[in-house]
């Protein structure tokens, strides 16, 4: 299944990701201001800003590792991803925590189980092993009461991994959430019911170019986890699609506790 979507900064708020497979190997090549001239509206995350944000790895081998998607803590045991992350039969995860730069992981924590929502197909729960070990670079996010809900106009943040010349860094950029029924008639023969979602996105303020984004990367107000990255769905013209959390907050709260 297609881990990486197409996604346009002009339109959403989004970062350029990918985790090549040896970690050891990879070497910081470019600066700062060369990640900020390839995307453009984006800014490198500060230490300890998104304590959160993790990164989901896999391998079929146990030794080749390869990025999978994003995930956010919200526990000691347990993050909250999209669906489409599932661990499928035959396929070992795990989670890298605590860091800026992929190279150079804060923690590594490996996929004990995958706990999907038989209710629906937008969120699944992983736990962790060994659980985290939380400090300022390592913590959970807060999450919202349920049906709480993000109103239009509103100015969230996305972070994701930003592949550049094989170094991975974490980046940031806010993003306009638009209204459900204009991103309904936006998208007509979607297979999204936008009940479930959150459509973000800002095609004015000039910002960006097509970049990758990552499966699962969150989008937060005020350090609260809102959406989770679904689809760009039609290319790079047009807004995200996030999953909405708080739709699905009595059943994490069910299963994780949180």
């Amino acid at each position: 299944m297609q881990t990486e979507a197409v996604i346009v900064l002009a339109c959403i708020a989004a970062i350029a990701c990918g985790v090549p497979s040896n970690l050891q190997e990879m070497e910081l090549t470019e600066s700062t201001e060369d990640i900020n001239s390839r995307i453009i509206g984006g800014t490198v995350a500060e230490q300890g800003e998104f304590p959160w944000h993790v990164a989901i790895q896999n391998t079929s081998d146990g030794q080749h590792w390869t990025h999978k998607c994003d995930g956010t803590i919200i526990s000691k045991e347990f993050i909250l991803t999209d669906e489409i992350c599932a661990m499928e039969s035959g396929e070992f995860g795990r989670v890298i925590a605590g860091t800026l730069d992929l190279t150079n992981p804060g923690s590594v924590h490996f996929i004990a189980e995958t706990i999907r929502n038989d209710s629906s197909r937008e969120i699944v729960l992983m736990r962790v092993d060994p659980p985290f070990a939380f400090n300022s670079n390592t913590g959970p996010i807060l999450l919202p009461h349920q049906s709480t809900e993000t109103f239009p106009g509103t100015i969230l943040t996305v972070s994701a991994w930003s592949e550049i010349d094989e170094t991975n860094i974490l980046m940031k950029l806010e993003s306009p959430v638009l209204s459900k029924a204009w991103c309904s008639d936006l998208f007509p023969n979607s297979p999204f019911d936008f009940e479930n979602y959150i459509c973000a996105g800002d095609a004015n303020n000039g910002t960006g170019s097509c970049s990758n984004i990552d499966l699962g990367a969150p989008l937060v107000l005020d350090g609260e986890l809102r959406g989770l990255f679904r689809s760009q769905f039609r290319g790079c013209d047009y807004p995200g699609i996030y999953v909405e959390v708080s739709n699905f907050r009595d059943w994490i709260y069910e299963i994780a506790g949180v």
